[in-house]
């Protein structure tokens, strides 16, 4: 890694989800008994398309790559992890499953949730 990607690793990341993060539980393997309370960047209503080629609209979440403010990227199993997110603005939080991880590059984890 070079100095750059450490340092933007180190700072920039931290500063995106203190300025833009929502409280977020994440559940490791689906346990919903023992959760780690992080903040994550919530991307609501972000158009994809399905394995159908049918248009939909998907919630993603960003949390730093780290073990203890966020999720690293080598410990989610998607399918099995759970990670609670309000699916609209002023919500009750649910719990959503981790289906899909997009990108796991500058301090950051991008994942797509149920």
């Amino acid at each position: 890694m070079s100095r750059f990607q450490t340092s933007h690793s180190k700072y920039a990341a931290a500063d995106l989800i203190f300025q833009f993060g929502e409280p977020g539980i994440y559940y490791a393997d689906g346990n919903t008994g023992s959760g780690r309370s992080i903040k994550g960047v919530v991307e609501r209503d972000v158009r994809v398309i399905t394995d159908e080629g049918i248009p939909a609209l998907a919630t993603f979440v960003t949390v730093r790559n780290d073990a203890t403010r966020g999720i690293t990227s080598t410990e989610i199993d998607t399918g099995l992890d759970l990670y609670s997110v309000s699916l609209r603005i002023g919500e009750t939080p649910q719990i959503r499953q981790i289906v899909f991880v997009e990108s796991t590059e500058a301090g950051l984890v991008r994942f797509q949730v149920s």
